[in-house]
């Protein structure tokens, strides 16, 4: 309660950041403010689909194919089990930041945030626990961490 932020100030750390896709930081910028509020379910909905379209924006950005085409010629957006698997994932994003995702968002054997919610099989328990939060402050790490390496280099 010491410390208020703002939708405005949030959106302001997140415009211009490398990490986040174009046209999608007011989003990110709720999804924090929804953490910062204590609202880890809120929080987690909104900012894991968002994570899965950073993944696929800076796959395409090196050249992978974030696409598969059906038998039948129909194109679809791979999910992000398939993205983060990817040949490149590692090089692109980093293996740490890789493994940090995977084990939260899409191993069966973890938490699986990111199919869970896709399909609507979390408890508000489940969003409010330990897992939320962690991905909530990953969110965070990749918001502040490219205002924290140009302070550095500022000094």
């Amino acid at each position: 309660m010491q410390h208020r932020y703002s939708v405005e100030y949030l959106y302001g750390l997140c415009r211009d950041n490398p990490w986040i896709p174009w046209r999608h930081e007011p989003t990110w910028a709720r999804g924090l403010l929804h953490g910062l509020n204590g609202d880890m379910p809120s929080a987690a909905c909104v900012l894991v689909p968002q994570v899965e379209e950073l993944v696929r924006q800076h796959l395409k950005g090196a050249g992978a194919h974030t696409m598969f085409v059906s038998d039948d010629g129909v194109e679809t957006e791979k999910g992000l089990t398939t993205l983060l698997d990817d040949a490149q994932a590692a090089d692109v994003l980093g293996s740490d930041l890789v493994f940090e995702m995977k084990a939260l968002l899409t191993d069966q054997q973890g938490p699986n945030l990111r199919n869970n919610i896709a399909h609507g099989l979390t408890t508000d328990v489940e969003l409010g626990g330990s897992s939320a939060a962690y991905v909530w402050w990953l969110v965070l790490r990749l918001v502040t961490l490219p205002h924290a390496q140009s302070a550095e280099t500022a000094t």
